[in-house]
């Protein structure tokens, strides 16, 4: 058992060593940076698509700026809340990008315009990892830092596959030696288990959090992380300035993308859907948790029954739990792929 713990340690720090090493930083500055679309500096600095309410907001203030729609305010003074977006036809497109085609999409597929309400119900309702057009904006997000050498595609390859494997590894392992407990080796300590299944929690988490950016992505979010400071304590309804003012300016659209609070976007976003931005994380957090407090139970409750079981009822028992581990390891292959589109 303390062999297995070892190879666990050697595991974490292979990991750990191979996919965490951060580059010498050199310096962009705020002028570069802001060169830069809202979406993609959110989306390097949250290494992916997590918030997708801020960055979708983020961008909208984007589109804005170079003209793409219209935000138009009921009421032009400090107090504003009630806007419609607006799409604008009186301006070429055939320079806009991919992911802010998605976007403009998402907000006019039914009608050529929509108000505050109703773009909060859409975020809030439609907009999720589960919708067609968040896997196609996380997409092509993706594919252009890939085309702007920022993430390397062949570390993308790597990590999910091995992440995947790992994973069926991880779960499989922990039930074998939960197994090798209750009907083998009854007198392995059950602290020794509880550091092995603690040592593949912390390897699991370290795949999975692994930077996929090459070289020159990790230097721009460290710079980008130096941005975000820099802003952070900013405030924007400041010099008598109107939220109809403020939303053409584009580092108040990059505040929000890096999700800094400030009174300006209290005016412009609901705190409904910032809430509502956190539970899908929320909720995989606790379905690991369930899984893992499952392992355990059933653990335990093995330990329980098999002294009273006949030969037979232990191999029954037995066959059930390969059963499951082959369900569990299945579970796991459906969970690693998107969503299949619609033909």
């Amino acid at each position: 058992m303390l062999v297995l713990i070892f190879i666990n340690i050697i595991i974490i720090v292979y990991i750990y060593i191979k996919y965490y090493n951060t580059p010498k930083n050199i310096n962009k500055t705020k002028e570069e940076i802001e060169q830069i679309d809202p979406i993609i500096i959110g989306y390097i600095y949250d290494k992916g698509l997590s918030n997708n309410f801020d960055f979708i907001i983020a961008e909208i203030l984007n589109l804005n700026i170079k003209g793409y729609l219209k935000i138009e305010y009921d009421r032009d003074d400090i107090n504003a809340y009630n806007y419609t977006i607006k799409q604008n036809f009186d301006i070429e497109t055939h320079k806009i990008e991919k992911y802010e085609l998605i976007i403009l999409n998402f907000l006019f597929s039914e009608k050529t315009e929509i108000s505050r309400n109703e773009l909060e119900e859409k975020l809030i309702n439609t907009f999720n990892s589960y919708n067609v057009q968040y896997n196609d904006l996380k997409e092509v997000l993706q594919e252009e830092l890939i085309k702007q050498y920022i993430i390397d595609k062949y570390k993308i390859e790597e990590l999910n596959k091995i992440s995947k494997m790992y994973k069926k590894i991880s779960i499989i392992s922990i039930t074998i030696l939960f197994i090798l407990k209750t009907f083998i080796y009854k007198q392995i300590p059950l602290i020794y288990i509880w550091i092995y299944i603690l040592e593949k929690i912390i390897s699991n988490i370290l795949l999975l959090e692994a930077s996929k950016y090459t070289d020159k992505g990790e230097i721009l979010r460290n710079n980008i992380i130096k941005y975000k400071t820099e802003i952070e304590n900013q405030e924007y309804l400041v010099d008598k300035k109107t939220i109809n003012q403020i939303i053409l300016e584009k580092r108040f659209a990059n505040s929000i993308a890096l999700h800094i609070n400030t009174e300006a976007k209290r005016i412009f976003i609901n705190d409904e859907m910032v809430r509502n931005a956190t539970k899908h994380s929320k909720k995989a957090v606790l379905q690991i948790v369930i899984l893992l407090s499952i392992v355990v139970l059933v653990g335990i409750i093995l330990q329980k029954i098999t002294i009273s079981l006949t030969g037979d009822g232990i191999f029954w028992l037995y066959t059930m739990l390969v059963i499951i581990i082959a369900f569990v390891t299945d579970i796991t292959k459906i969970l690693g792929e998107p969503p299949k589109r619609k033909n």
